[in-house]
């Protein structure tokens, strides 16, 4: 792909990605311009997130688990990693999963967000062309929901603190 061709798509799933936080009352968001496909390589993802730390005081991090099935999901959290190592920034991560199941410490039902949850999907009009996204999301937040009667739909989690993601203590 041209670099032009790249930029039209970043600029474009940031737009999705602004509008689905949108949709789930998400109030204050970022994107620290990894490149598509190539976040391990995106070595600005690092200080952008290192100063984004310094200038905020989260108590919880939400960050793709370190063997989902997705490159790009692998490497941010590696790079959260690193960062956490290096500002000895202190919080819980709540480490969730895509593409591959994980083995959480916490099941959360869903409840009246399923509805914000599935149109927050639907703002992603260009992934939606190219994989069903929305069938798997909800086919997983089904089989989550089972270890979580009454509820219908679940999400899965593996929270542990900051340090032990440092030391490799997340599941």
């Amino acid at each position: 792909l041209s670099d032009s061709r790249k930029k039209e798509i970043a600029d474009v799933r940031t737009a999705e990605g602004a509008e689905a936080c949108r949709l789930l009352g998400v109030k204050r968001h970022w994107f620290l311009d990894g490149v598509d496909g190539d976040v391990a390589h995106s070595a600005r993802v690092a200080p952008a997130l290192a100063t984004l730390l310094q200038q905020t005081k989260y108590g919880r991090i939400f960050c793709p688990w370190a063997k989902d099935n997705h490159g790009d999901h692998q490497a941010t959290f590696q790079w959260l990693k690193h960062v956490l190592g290096q500002t000895h920034y202190d919080c819980d991560v709540w480490l969730y999963e895509v593409w591959r199941p994980l083995h959480p410490t916490l099941v959360l039902p869903l409840g009246n967000s399923m509805d914000a949850k599935i149109a927050a999907i639907h703002a992603h009009a260009s992934q939606l062309k190219v994989m069903n996204y929305l069938e798997g999301f909800c086919g997983l937040a089904a089989y989550r929901g089972l270890t979580s009667p009454p509820a219908r739909f679940a999400e899965a989690f593996i929270v542990a603190t900051s340090d032990a993601i440092v030391a490799g203590q997340h599941g």
